[in-house]
């Protein structure tokens, strides 16, 4: 149960931040537990050997988490507690082994209700289908909106701000905020931030690439950089 919980524990990290390095999602979910309860403290480094016992399977790396440790996981996951999450997560898994229980519905039954949501399937996706191609009929392109790229249509007349459609910018590439507790580095001291700087303005980004507003080269973040720029150090 304690492996569920923290596998759990760091998909949800995985949908609230964009580095997932596992250092990074240690360090999201150690802020978020401390946000919602000051006194509750638990140290990235602790969560990073939970990682490291119960996803990677690596064995002695730390010893089980403590009770109350459990209990703030699964407050984390939006539980009252342990006991909460235990009886709500075994509710809703499937019973292995033994026989089944309960009223059996009749086979025609189940055909029937089988058919009927292929149809209704069909139809359904048959329409997205077809909205989705007028889509991208109409947006074959995009454009900055502040933090992320954005589809647009594609203008007649050329328009700096507008540029061909690149599906990996549009997914994942970001301006991003970062402070004090951000992870800029991953385990083996890649950058995971890029910045392009113009005066004492300075811009961060989570990916490498070009800057969506200058066309400017984005640079690798550095100790220097995070010294004078995030911590002020002169």
């Amino acid at each position: 149960m304690i492996d569920q919980i923290v596998k759990l524990v760091f998909e949800k990290a995985k949908k609230e931040t964009p580095n997932t390095s596992k250092t990074g999602l240690a360090t999201h979910i150690s802020k978020k537990i401390e946000e919602d309860h000051p006194d509750r403290i638990i140290s990235y480094k602790t969560l990073t050997r939970y990682y490291d016992k119960y996803l990677r399977n690596k064995d002695g790396v730390i010893d089980e988490p403590q009770p109350e440790i459990i209990e703030y996981l699964c407050q984390y996951l939006g539980y009252e507690g342990y006991e909460d999450f235990r009886e709500k997560y075994n509710r809703v898994q499937p019973e292995s082994g033994g026989e089944s229980k309960g009223p059996t519905l009749p086979i025609k039954t189940i055909i029937l209700t089988i058919a009927l949501i292929i149809v209704i399937g069909l139809i359904y996706f048959g329409i997205d289908w077809q909205q989705g191609n007028i889509e991208k009929s109409e947006k074959n392109c995009m454009t900055w909106t502040g933090d992320h790229y954005e589809l647009a249509i594609c203008p007649k007349n050329h328009d700096p701000k507008i540029i061909p459609i690149d599906r990996k910018l549009l997914k994942e590439f970001r301006k991003i905020e970062v402070d004090t507790n951000y992870v800029f580095f991953d385990d083996e001291g890649n950058a995971l931030v890029w910045y392009y700087k113009s005066g004492s303005e300075i811009d961060y980004f989570n990916m490498s690439g070009i800057h969506p507003t200058n066309q400017k080269k984005l640079k690798r973040v550095s100790q220097t950089i995070i010294r004078k720029y995030v911590f002020g150090e002169e």
